[in-house]
């Protein structure tokens, strides 16, 4: 019986993995392995039967035990930004002497030209999985969550103004359900494969577009200001925001304006059979929470 590891099973995006695997590919408890720092965070799951393992990027002894017996790996990307690509190292030397005989990984957009800072640590791991001797991958090049905008969204509704230094640029972002959903997937399917895979949203949008996709469905009145990547950066600098933050936040916004996340949704429904939530699906589903951030706001600024 072969088995299935998921790495950074506690995580948001593990965690659903997860569950797409026993609810919904009818993977039995026992064909799953499931690793992360505190075995704690995943009791319901060991209760289940699943196999949980403490594994530790940091510690190359660790993953010895926790990858052992495993067929398919899905390597969850890390969010440590600089400690990335020898972390993910560690992990595919670990899955090369264990035996892994197909490795997935959650990269992110065309990170071999991106200017976003930590595009180098992905283009790293993914380099590091193509020089293995592991016999199959696929790596899964994910497209900016919909989620982030909840980490936005505060500062955007306090001020009413949505700063940007992507122009024009379209971004084809998607859910995190969406990309759990893929990663499920690609664990799951039969085949020996290597390849790369882009995994974007229904539509790829604009700043501008998702503005008005949010003022229609949640009844807010934000303006979007463009700005040149200085200004944004100055910009970022003068809401107190740490140099190092205010730099990674410009990369993306280059990143942005140079359309390297305008794609299209062609391979997410090729390996998940369905089409992706769109930004306005989103946006009404997640409706009740913003509108409370919201509600937050404009009690706060009374």
């Amino acid at each position: 019986m072969s088995k299935l590891l998921v790495t950074g099973a506690s995580g948001k995006l593990g965690k659903q993995v997860m569950h797409f695997m026993l609810e919904k590919f009818d993977i039995q408890p026992n064909q799953l392995i499931a690793t992360t720092r505190d075995p704690k965070k995943l009791t319901k799951l060991s209760e289940l039967g699943v196999d949980v393992r403490v594994a530790d990027f940091d510690n190359p002894a660790s993953l010895k035990t926790a990858f052992a017996g495993a067929e398919k790996l899905l390597l969850v990307s890390v969010d440590q930004v600089g400690r990335r690509k020898e972390q993910h190292t560690n992990a595919v030397k670990a899955a090369e002497k264990a035996g892994i005989k197909h490795i997935i990984y959650t990269s992110m957009p065309n990170p071999e030209t991106s200017p976003v800072i930590f595009a180098d640590e992905h283009f790293g791991t993914e380099n590091a999985i193509r020089q293995s001797t592991i016999p199959a991958w696929t790596i899964l090049r994910n497209n900016w969550y919909f989620e982030n905008l909840l980490e936005l969204q505060s500062g955007i509704l306090a001020s009413g103004k949505w700063l940007t230094a992507t122009a024009q640029g379209r971004m084809g972002q998607i859910s995190r359900y969406d990309l759990s959903l893929a990663a499920a997937a690609a664990l799951g399917k039969a085949g020996e494969e290597k390849c790369v895979l882009t995994m974007s949203g229904e539509k790829s949008l604009t700043v501008d577009e998702m503005a008005q996709s949010i003022n229609k469905v949640i009844g807010t009145t934000i303006d979007v200001v463009h700005l040149d990547d200085e200004s944004y950066k100055q910009q970022m600098l003068e809401f107190q925001m740490p140099q190092e933050l205010a730099e990674m936040l410009t990369s993306f916004e280059k990143h942005n304006k140079a359309g390297l996340s305008d794609s299209d949704h062609t391979e997410f429904m090729a390996l998940t059979g369905v089409r992706p939530m769109t930004f306005v699906q989103w946006l009404e589903k997640n409706k009740p929470s913003l509108l409370q951030l919201t509600k937050n706001i404009q009690e706060n600024n009374i």
